[in-house]
């Protein structure tokens, strides 16, 4: 069975990954990126962090591997914060991105995803997807499985609830619709895997 590592110190990136990938014949490995002082560059966009975040694993440890990226982008502020997304929400909080979003009409926001997975013989492949939602008037609980604050008030197209408020039935439909549609980067991961 081949085994593809999985760069990311993330619990909820590492739970996501496993379950994308569960129903193919491969074993998957976590790489704890601290441990091989793989730096996260600063970069406006979320497929060149996750490109050079797979470079540098791939120059560690020369084996199969998958690094994943992303951001939130609110719309009114021309998709800012993006891939700065961990750094300002360390800064500001969810306080802070509430009173920044107080009075704005705009209340479109999308997570913008990048994966990288680079293969035995070192070859970059990248996928990416966006989904889109509204960034919510009331702001939520954390949810157990949350990569980031933004799940609270994240309201993804097609629902009257924050991420955070769904029930478990309700967010794993709405993970396999996302993995499963076209535009999926999973999806589109999961195909090319099959046909190496």
């Amino acid at each position: 069975m081949k085994t593809i590592y999985a760069v990311t110190g993330n619990a909820g990136k590492r739970e996501s990954i496993q379950k994308a990938l569960a129903d193919l014949p491969i074993k998957i490995e976590m790489v704890d990126p601290d441990l091989h002082n793989i730096m996260e560059p600063q970069h406006a966009d979320v497929e060149v962090v996750a490109k050079s975040k797979a470079m540098q694993a791939w120059q560690k440890i020369k084996k199969p591997l998958i690094v994943e990226d992303g951001g939130f982008h609110l719309k009114a502020f021309n998709d800012f914060p993006g891939a700065y997304s961990k750094p300002v929400w360390e800064t500001l909080g969810l306080d802070g991105f509430v009173k920044l979003m107080s009075g704005v009409e705009d209340r479109r926001c999308f997570f913008k995803g990048a994966l990288c997975y680079v293969d035995e013989k070192g070859q970059q492949h990248l996928f990416e997807e966006e989904n889109h939602g509204m960034f919510s008037n009331s702001i939520s609980n954390p949810h157990p499985k949350q990569w980031s604050d933004a799940w609270r008030v994240f309201k993804p197209e097609g629902f009257d609830k924050n991420m955070s408020d769904m029930t478990e039935a309700e967010f794993e439909g709405y993970r396999l619709s996302r993995e499963n549609a076209e535009t999926s980067r999973w999806k589109r991961l999961r195909e090319h895997l099959l046909n190496e």
